[in-house]
């Protein structure tokens, strides 16, 4: 019997987030935490609130950069790119 690959958590504080709101207007930048499984972003704490991957990924059509979607328990939804460095709030 094969054993799993290990996984690699990295755990990354201070990611300056250069953030957009719901109605595409720039809202600045915000440090943010992320906590990156095998290379890929799985969770986001940005301020007070805890996001989760949903397991949704894209592509930003402005941007064209791949992003991955997160929500809170209260299914509050962002949308942020592989690196974090970019915010969507949905």
């Amino acid at each position: 019997m094969k054993l799993p690959d290990p996984v690699t958590t990295v755990e990354v504080n201070g990611i300056v987030a250069s953030v957009t709101d719901a109605n595409n207007r720039p809202c600045g930048t915000r440090a943010i935490r992320v906590t990156f499984v095998d290379g890929s972003p799985s969770a986001v704490l940005d301020g007070e609130r805890d996001y989760l991957a949903t397991g949704r990924r894209g592509t930003n059509v402005q941007s064209g950069n791949e992003v991955v979607e997160f929500r809170t328990g209260k299914d509050e939804r962002i949308w942020i790119t592989l690196d974090g460095r970019d915010l969507w709030e949905d």
